[in-house]
C-alpha cells in the first residue's frame, strides 16, 4: 500500500516548512514505505506561473491532502480563490481524508479568516508554531490513517499483488520441510511444486495462473520482506542491569520467521548464564530460564503481533533479573482467562504456517506449557500485561543459580557421575566448588581429605579433564573451581 499526500499551501509564505515536511516524512522509516508525496515547491519545475491543470490534476489523483494554514490567503486564480482553497474544492469533490494545520498567529487576511471559518464548519484542524511541531503532528495523523486502512481487512491473508514465486527464499523453502511435524504435508514435496504446497498452507495464492504470496507468506517464506513494507522487525537487547541505562549486547532482525526464531535463541543462549550444582550422584546444569518457555513465548509474539500498528516491533529485553517480551497489539483474550479458554487468533493464516512445524506443536497451549515449563525449574510464572497497543510477557530469573528446579524433568541435564568412576572425595570436592563456590589448591585438597600431594594434584586434575571443573594455570597457586 503507497498512499499519495498532496502538500498545499501558500508557497511565499511556507515554502520552508513544506520542503522541511516532504524531507522529514520522506526520511522517517515509519511512513516512507506506505508514502509519495506531491509538493509544488519541489515537483513542479521552476516557473514563474505554473498552469493549475497540473496541480489540479495531482490533488485529485492524491490519497490524502494536506492544508497548512497562515496569515496569507494566496494569489487569487481565475475561479476568483486561491490556489489552496481551488485545491481543497478539486480534492473533496471526490474524497475525504483531508488534515487541515493552522499556525498559530495573532493577524490573518480576511480571506484566510473566510477559508478558516469555512473549514470549521468542514473540517477539524490542528494548531502548530514551527516546523519541527507541524511535521510532528502531521506524522501522527498519517500514521492514524495508515493504522485504520491496514485494519480493514484481514491482513495476514492479503494478497500481494507485486510479489511472485522469485520473492521465496529457496533456502528457508527448503528448511520448512525439516521442521515439519506434519508428515502428510512433508509426504507433498515428493509430487507437488512450491507453488501448490504455499497455496495450500496459505502462504500463497495462484490468481490468473500467477503465484502471489500472502503476507503470512512474505513473512515466513520472503527473501526480501522489507520490499513489501510489511512491520517485522524484532529488536534484543541485553542490559546490564535491571533498567534500561546500560546496553551490553544489541541486535536487530528483519529476517524471515525461521531465521528470526534461529537469531532470538542464538542471542538469548549468549546472553543468559548456566549454572551447575551436583546433587546426589549427579551434575546438574540448572539454566537461567527455560529454553522452552522463553521459544512458546517468542512464537505467540510473532504468530499474534498485530501487524497492522505502524511503527512499532517486537522487543525482546534481556535484563540482569527478567526477561521481557513486548508485542504490538493487546491480547485478543482478557489476561485472566489466557490459557483457559480456547485461543483467539490474530493472524489465522499465519498460525495455519506455524501449526505444521516444531515451533507450534501443541496449538493453543502456549501459554500453559510457559507456565510449565517455569514451574518445573523452580520459577514463578510468567506476567502477562496488556496495555493500550501492546502485550507484554515477563520472565524473572533465578535470585541465585544455585536455585534447584522442583522436579527433573529433562535427563539430558544431568551427567550421572557413577559412570565417571569418581571417588568419595572428589565428588565431595566437586560439591563444594559447584554448590558452595569454592576454590580449591593443591595445598587446601591435601589438608581437607588428608592425601598425599600427587593424590591431591591427579584427582584435581581428573575432575578438569573430564570438563567437570576449570583451571587457572596461571595463578600461583595454581586454582581450581566451578565452570
Amino acid at each position: 500500500m503507497v498512499l499519495k499526500i498532496f502538500i498545499s499551501s501558500v508557497r511565499n509564505e511556507f515554502e520552508e516548512e513544506g520542503m522541511y515536511l516532504k524531507q522529514k516524512l520522506m526520511e522517517d522509516s515509519n511512513l516512507n514505505k506506505y508514502i509519495e508525496i506531491f509538493l509544488f515547491e519541489t515537483d513542479v519545475e521552476s516557473t514563474s506561473q505554473a498552469p493549475p491543470e497540473i496541480y489540479i490534476n495531482e490533488v485529485r489523483t492524491s490519497d490524502i491532502y494536506i492544508g497548512i494554514i497562515g496569515s496569507t490567503y494566496g494569489n487569487l486564480t481565475d475561479k476568483g480563490i486561491s490556489a489552496t482553497e481551488l485545491e481543497y474544492n478539486e480534492y473533496s469533490k471526490l474524497k475525504s481524508y483531508y488534515y487541515f494545520y493552522v499556525k498559530n498567529l495573532e493577524e490573518r487576511e480576511e480571506r484566510t479568516l473566510e477559508f478558516l471559518h469555512r473549514i470549521q464548519n468542514e473540517a477539524t484542524y490542528t494548531t502548530f508554531d514551527n516546523k519541527e511541531e507541524l511535521f510532528y503532528e502531521v506524522k501522527r495523523s498519517l500514521l492514524s490513517y495508515i493504522n485504520s486502512k491496514l485494519s480493514s481487512s484481514e491482513f495476514d491473508l492479503s494478497i500481494i499483488d507485486n510479489s511472485s514465486i522469485n520473492n521465496v527464499d529457496i533456502n528457508v523453502y527448503d528448511n520448512y520441510f525439516n521442521i515439519l511435524t506434519d508428515d502428510a504435508l512433508l509426504s507433498l514435496k515428493q509430487y507437488r511444486n512450491k507453488e501448490e504446497i504455499l497455496t495450500l498452507i496459505k502462504a500463497g495464492s495462484i490468481l490468473n495462473n500467477n503465484f502471489h504470496l500472502t503476507n503470512a507468506g512474505a513473512l515466513f517464506f520472503s527473501n526480501d520482506i522489507e520490499k513489501f513494507g510489511i512491520e517485522h522487525e524484532i529488536k534484543m537487547v541485553r542490559f546490564q542491569g535491571e533498567d534500561r541505562l546500560t546496553i551490553i549486547d544489541y541486535q536487530e532482525s528483519h529476517a524471515p520467521i525461521p531465521i528470526l526464531l534461529d537469531k532470538v535463541e542464538k542471542f538469548f543462549r549468549r546472553n543468559t548464564r548456566h549454572g551447575v550444582i551436583v546433587k546426589d550422584w549427579g551434575r546438574v546444569a540448572i539454566p537461567e530460564y527455560p529454553i522452552d518457555a522463553i521459544k512458546e513465548a517468542i512464537v505467540n509474539a510473532i504468530a499474534h503481533r498485530d501487524y497492522t500498528i505502524v511503527g512499532d516491533t517486537i522487543t525482546f529485553y534481556i535484563y540482569s533479573n527478567r526477561i521481557e517480551i513486548i508485542s504490538p497489539g493487546r491480547s485478543l483474550v482478557p489476561i485472566e482467562d489466557l490459557g483457559n479458554i480456547n485461543p483467539v487468533h490474530r493472524n489465522k493464516a499465519l498460525c495455519n504456517i506455524f501449526r505444521y512445524t516444531k515451533y507450534m506443536e501443541h496449538v493453543g497451549t502456549g501459554i500453559l506449557r510457559m507456565k510449565e515449563s517455569m514451574k518445573n525449574e523452580g520459577l514463578s510464572e510468567p506476567e502477562f500485561h496488556n496495555f493500550t497497543n501492546n502485550f507484554r510477557v515477563t520472565f524473572y530469573g533465578r535470585k541465585n543459580t544455585e536455585q534447584l528446579p522442583l522436579k527433573l524433568t529433562n535427563n539430558d541435564k544431568i551427567i550421572n557421575l557413577n559412570k565417571l568412576n569418581l571417588k568419595d572425595r572428589q565428588i565431595t570436592a566437586l560439591k563444594m566448588m559447584l554448590n558452595n563456590n569454592y576454590i580449591f589448591t593443591t595445598k587446601k585438597y591435601i589438608d581437607k581429605f588428608k592425601v598425599s600431594k600427587s593424590t591431591a594434584a591427579r584427582d584435581l586434575n581428573e575432575l578438569v579433564d573430564k570438563n567437570l571443573i576449570s583451571k587457572e594455570s596461571d595463578k600461583r597457586p595454581i586454582l581450581y573451581l566451578k565452570k
